[in-house]
């Protein structure tokens, strides 16, 4: 999304129209950017007044809590930096993605109506080696990659989001069953698919004895059951509806943003 700004932000030159990522990027830089001047010029002003208070004991000390405290201020404000960077670098230096999935002013949250997703790109995204690696770490099963122009009887995990294969990897180790992945963020899925939120898990019977054993029932959602990850120690709330149980597209449609956005 971009927005008109009235004035210039520090360092984007004249341009006036800025995205999400830019303005909060910016006002991000900015703010350290400031804590750290002040930080320097308190430091000067303290060293100054050290200089110049030989005589005076309690000018002295005065200006030593003045150099202490600006000195604590500008640790605490690489600290955070160091920290936040370390959890996750896009929160420093946030990019599109981090906004992709916030509704917009005029609309609610997204269904299951078919298109409409932005593929998922950053740190918290796999493209399709990185999540077929870590799919096959696991011994976590799914078909082949769809290639151009196919989007059935194929997988295409290019885009899908970190937490949602965790999401995979945890049921696994937990129920010790089979896990193979058959939709991911090919053509003809839902938004919530496309924008890597979401996958399909072929069901089998020990899988379906776990989730509906060990997870919340939620209620239904379009005749389905739903079940909320949220019962199990390390349980992330992630939505499990149970689709087409017994038919020819029967599988387990799991939402990483919970069962509200469970709707395949």
């Amino acid at each position: 999304m971009e927005y008109t700004v009235l004035e210039p932000l520090p360092g984007q030159g004249k341009t006036q129209s800025v995205t999400d990522a830019t303005y909060f990027s910016t006002l991000y830089s900015a703010a350290l950017s400031v804590a750290v001047a002040l930080a320097l010029v308190m430091i000067v002003i303290g060293g100054i007044e050290w200089s110049t208070s030989f005589a005076n004991p309690s000018a002295k000390e005065e200006a030593k809590k003045r150099i202490t405290g600006a000195l604590v201020g500008l640790v605490l404000a690489l600290v955070s930096w160091l920290i936040l960077n370390t959890i996750n670098p896009a929160l420093v230096s946030p990019n599109e993605d981090m906004f992709s999935s916030l509704p917009s002013a005029g609309g609610g949250k997204g269904g299951g109506g078919m298109g409409g997703g932005t593929p998922c790109k950053g740190p918290t995204c796999y493209t399709e080696e990185q999540a077929r690696a870590l799919l096959k770490q696991f011994d976590i099963g799914t078909k082949d990659i769809c290639p151009p122009g196919q989007s059935t009887g194929c997988v295409r995990l290019e885009g899908v989001r970190q937490a949602i294969l965790m999401e995979a990897v945890w049921i696994k180790g937990m129920c010790e069953c089979e896990v193979f992945i058959t939709g991911g963020t090919e053509d003809g899925h839902s938004s919530g698919h496309l924008n890597g939120y979401k996958i399909d898990i072929r069901p089998n019977d020990k899988l379906n004895d776990w989730v509906e054993t060990n997870m919340r029932k939620a209620g239904k959602q379009g005749g389905f059951d739903v079940y909320v990850n949220d019962k199990v120690p390390g349980g992330n709330s992630a939505g499990w509806m149970h689709e087409n149980p017994g038919g020819p597209n029967d599988h387990w449609d799991i939402d990483i943003r919970g069962p509200q956005n469970g709707v395949g």
